[in-house]
């Protein structure tokens, strides 16, 4: 059957009049003549009886809503460029603002509209306290304007809850369970890193909490830790660090730390009230595990401040050559013992008569500057590094197989055991 016009009737009415795209047909039009023009434009019609596009599935009524757009008048359709036609739409928005919008913006399935584009200046007066909820729990403000865009204002403020919830590991959750706080996770000004620390216990003393793996070398580098305490002494601050086993298995010693930096520890005991006695060897392992956040340390001779017959300072002390180095120092829980470390370092000092006296300071969670006011000085801070397998902690020394050719990383990449650098030893050093 030929296929013809009607008089006086135009290619483009022809198209208009069946509810095909001329656009389309144009193009068959130009390229094989008008007879195959107007067989396309029955294909077309063909195809759209038997299975319509999404464009043409979906219907819209006034009254719809559509994130943050509501449709309150059906207008009359408009023509593209390219001479197509488009059902067009006049929507309200929660601001206030009226817009004139296409059909297929509303029902896009990539990157529907949702909004007047208030969500995109100060219009939206009304989300600021979305955005200002958003910052303060520390969720990504262009996911909430995403979703606000898309979904509106109550949706929104629903993914700001989940995205609390579901953004906390364990380790972050077992956290806030000691430490009694929420997370802060937020921007501290400390220079071009601009580093977020996990906790904030005042206005210049912070603590992180770093799960093992995640803060091996392979993943943060070598001096990432140290890097980061520097930063926050170069800003007048002071970041504690403590690693996930700590936490879980010590976390009394852990926050008897913090308390003793911030100044907040329920007990004080002033040494001159306290008798010096040597420590036997099973009292002061207890106490060690007890109190010190690395345990025991066993080849050494141990010295202890009782108070009242109570043990509430120790100290161990190994021969170094001419010297003696203190293996490890600490007090009570939630105790300060005002000039305890000066008592025990003066006996120490009448047993054994040394040419000087080492103390290495594990700068995580200490500074040795208190040692300067006695006479000690700063020799060298190094970086130093344990292995773990994700779990435990391990030294220096651990994977050294003096029978075996292998390096050391060799052997921990053939055994999953990772190195994880620390934020620096200082090694200050008391001349006699």
């Amino acid at each position: 059957m030929t296929i013809q016009l009607e008089s006086g009737e135009s290619l483009n009415k022809y198209c208009e009049r069946n509810g095909v795209s001329y656009g389309a047909v144009k193009h068959q039009y130009k390229k094989h003549g008008l007879e195959y023009a107007l067989e396309y434009v029955e294909f077309l019609k063909l195809k759209r009886d038997k299975g319509m596009s999404r464009n043409e599935r979906v219907t819209i009524s006034v009254g719809d809503v559509f994130g943050m757009l509501t449709v309150i008048e059906e207008l009359p359709r408009e023509r593209d460029k390219s001479g197509r036609l488009h059902a067009v739409y006049k929507v309200s928005c929660e601001c206030g603002n009226t817009k004139v919008v296409r059909k297929e913006r509303l029902i896009s399935k990539k990157q529907p509209l949702r909004a007047c584009g208030c969500m995109r200046g100060r219009n939206g007066a009304k989300y600021d306290d979305l955005y200002e909820i958003a910052k303060k729990d520390n969720v990504p403000k262009s996911s909430v304007r995403a979703i606000a865009h898309k979904e509106g204002y109550d949706i929104a403020l629903q993914y700001i809850e989940r995205y609390k919830k579901c953004r906390a590991t364990s380790l972050e959750i077992l956290a806030e369970e000691v430490f009694g706080l929420t997370l802060y996770n937020k921007t501290v000004d400390v220079g071009s890193h601009g580093r977020r620390p996990d906790f904030k216990f005042s206005d210049t003393v912070y603590v992180d909490v770093d799960g093992l793996m995640y803060h091996s070398v392979d993943r943060k580098g070598y001096t990432y830790h140290s890097d980061k305490r520097e930063e926050y002494e170069k800003a007048g601050l002071r970041l504690l660090q403590f690693h996930a086993p700590e936490l879980a298995s010590k976390p009394e010693v852990v926050k008897s730390i913090i308390q003793n930096v911030i100044g907040a520890n329920s007990r004080k005991i002033y040494a001159r009230k306290c008798e010096v006695k040597q420590v036997n060897r099973e009292e002061a392992s207890i106490f060690l595990e007890y109190n010190h956040l690395m345990g025991d340390y066993k080849a050494a001779k141990c010295y202890g401040l009782y108070f009242q017959g109570e043990l509430v300072s120790i100290m161990t002390v190994a021969k170094s050559g001419e010297g003696v180095d203190v293996k490890r120092f600490c007090n009570k829980t939630y105790t300060s013992v005002v000039g305890g470390l000066s008592k025990l370092l003066k006996h120490v000092i009448r047993v054994y008569n040394p040419k000087f006296v080492l103390n290495y300071v594990d700068l995580r969670y200490g500074t040795g500057k208190h040692l300067l006011g006695m006479g000690f000085v700063l020799e060298a801070v190094h970086v130093g590094f344990f292995w773990t397998n994700g779990a435990d902690k391990f030294p220096r020394q651990y994977l050294i197989d003096r029978n075996s050719k292998k390096s050391q990383d060799e052997i921990a990449k053939e055994r999953k055991i990772y190195k994880v650098g620390d934020a620096g030893q200082a090694k200050y050093v008391l001349y006699l």
